[in-house]
């Protein structure tokens, strides 16, 4: 029999999960697409690019790649959040794993002084408990 409140975690978890991914990959993926046109525009009205015209396409390609990396990140903690539901052990697992990654994004942020990632911080270990002890069964059964 599942856990109670796997079922309420597994729905929080998805729409936490893909409400975050819509909103940080949109925000990297047009600030890249602005900053990757803007390089291309410089380099092509002067016939070649130079350095900050290179630079500035190259930040943008790397904010794009980011937001299609948030968007993966996303869309695997919505999965993870189903299985949370279900109350099977992939779901914990990969939900795990997700909050663990989280976990490091979250803390690479911290250090470029980003104050709104202790929040993230938080919820990623928080999460990151809930499975854990699930999967021991310090929290309910074992998932199946």
């Amino acid at each position: 029999m599942p856990y109670p409140k796997d079922k309420r975690s597994g729905i929080i978890m998805m729409v936490v999960n893909l409400c975050y991914s819509a909103a940080a990959s949109s925000i990297l993926m047009v600030s890249g697409g602005q900053l990757w046109g803007i390089g291309a525009a410089a380099a092509s009205r002067q016939g070649g690019s130079t350095g900050s015209e290179a630079a500035t396409g190259t930040v943008g390609v790397l904010l794009v790649v980011f937001g299609v990396v948030t968007i993966l990140l996303g869309l695997a903690g919505a999965a993870a959040g189903f299985g949370v539901m279900k109350g099977l052990r992939w779901g914990f697992n990969l939900s795990l794993v997700v909050a663990v990654l989280s976990l490091i994004s979250n803390s690479i942020q911290l250090a470029g002084h980003n104050c709104i990632s202790v929040a993230g911080i938080g919820i990623c270990g928080a999460i990151a408990y809930y499975c854990c002890a699930r999967l021991d069964g310090k929290m309910g059964s074992p998932p199946v």
